[in-house]
């Protein structure tokens, strides 16, 4: 799990929450005040999880979520996200109900505080719905406290955040496993056995719409390629070849350069005769805007800001490689089964945040400032250390396999 440093940036405000959480156990041993029982499955029929954060993290809970349903199958299954998130758990057979609560601490506007108006009405709201189970996959101090003032008698979560004292089952992280193994510890499932695809409902509607995108560019599917005969490069494997990428990050420390990107979009389009599905949101337009100049004629298809999660992920899902950096759209090309191509920070361990699927190439760089947890860094020494010719080089080896 991401350290309690990684989510508040303060100095101050770590040594604030570890002196409370350290008050809080002793008092929690003295009085027990929050002790808690063991429920069994028969008395489960209402489950509240909380998962605040981000895109790809709400993402990677999917197989969790299909554990609690197959263990409790008669219960009710709500889980609480930013509005960001909610569309990566629309229409999820494993949830029937979906609220949204913006976590101020979470959400991508530096400028929100916490409303504590519509915050105590959603306390209120769901303390009237009598869950018998509180999850909280996250292990983050705000996110724990506010799930300890819903009145539910039985708390599970992780306490490597601070909080741990409001929790009635704390549970510790287990070391340099993957999240989705992570969250299935949480909730009792069998690491070994259990079935940890994530999983991303696309509908008949979503899929349509990258159809209509991929003919308004007079190209077929790349399910069923056509060549359009003459001037193809030597190696092209013919039209209707789509390769994803997402250029951007939410952490500046985590972003390859946008140059680099242009080089190898640029290539991959002459020498295979590739057409680049550029994705991402509105904040994504100024990094690709870096690339303009590089990839003007490359064929390149900029939907960036023009799509939302679902249409994102039904086209990923139409192309042959996705590459990009550690975010969101990495790990949807993961769920939806493309091939995955990730440019990855030291800022985290990979072995506990790459894409998790058998299709991913994640390529990274083991140097003695490894896993810092920093939003931003000086240099960036480990993705500049990365270079075109080495993401080309996976990139040849799967678009020659798609033949």
């Amino acid at each position: 799990m991401r350290h309690i440093k990684y989510i508040y940036k303060k100095r101050w405000m770590v040594f604030l929450i570890r002196l409370i959480d350290l008050t809080g156990y002793l008092l929690a041993a003295i009085i027990k005040f929050f002790k808690g029982t063991s429920p069994d499955n028969d008395s489960i029929k209402n489950i509240l999880i909380f998962k605040l954060d981000h895109i790809g993290d709400v993402l990677m809970i999917t197989p969790a979520l299909r554990f609690l349903r197959l263990k409790y199958p008669e219960a009710y299954i709500t889980v609480v996200v930013g509005a960001w998130s909610k569309d990566i758990l629309t229409g999820n057979q494993d949830v029937n109900e979906i609220l949204i609560y913006d976590a101020y601490w979470f959400n991508g506007n530096r400028d929100k505080k916490l409303n504590i108006k519509n915050t105590w009405r959603f306390i209120k709201k769901i303390r009237g719905r009598k869950f018998d189970v509180f999850y909280s996959l996250r292990g983050d101090f705000m996110g724990i406290l506010l799930g300890s003032l819903l009145k539910i008698p039985v708390r599970i979560g992780f306490d490597n955040g601070g909080g741990g004292f409001l929790l009635t089952r704390p549970i510790t992280p287990v070391e340099n496993i993957h999240q989705i193994e992570q969250f299935l510890y949480a909730v009792g499932g069998n690491n070994s056995i259990f079935d940890k695809k994530m999983r991303l409902p696309i509908s008949d509607k979503e899929r349509g719409f990258a159809d209509t995108i991929i003919r308004q560019y007079g190209i077929k599917s790349p399910l069923s390629p056509v060549g359009k005969g003459g001037g193809a490069p030597k190696q092209s494997l013919g039209r209707g070849i789509f390769v994803g990428f997402h250029i951007g990050a939410g952490y500046p420390s985590k972003l390859w350069a946008p140059e680099k990107y242009g080089v190898l979009i640029k290539r991959l389009h002459d020498d295979f005769d590739t057409r680049a599905i550029l994705v991402g949101g509105e904040e994504d337009r100024e990094i690709i805007a870096e690339t303009e100049s590089i990839i003007r004629d490359a064929g390149v298809i900029n939907l960036a800001g023009r799509t939302n999660i679902k249409e994102t992920a039904a086209l990923i899902e139409r192309c042959n490689l996705f590459i990009g950096n550690d975010s969101a759209p990495v790990h949807i090309a993961a769920a939806v089964g493309t091939p995955v191509i990730v440019i990855f920070s030291a800022v985290n361990n990979p072995v506990q945040w790459k894409p998790f699927a058998d299709n991913v190439i994640c390529i990274t760089k083991d140097l003695p400032c490894r896993f810092c947890e920093k939003f931003e860094c000086e240099d960036t020494k480990c993705m500049h250390m990365i270079s075109v010719d080495e993401v080309y080089s996976k990139a040849k080896e799967i678009l020659l396999k798609t033949k």
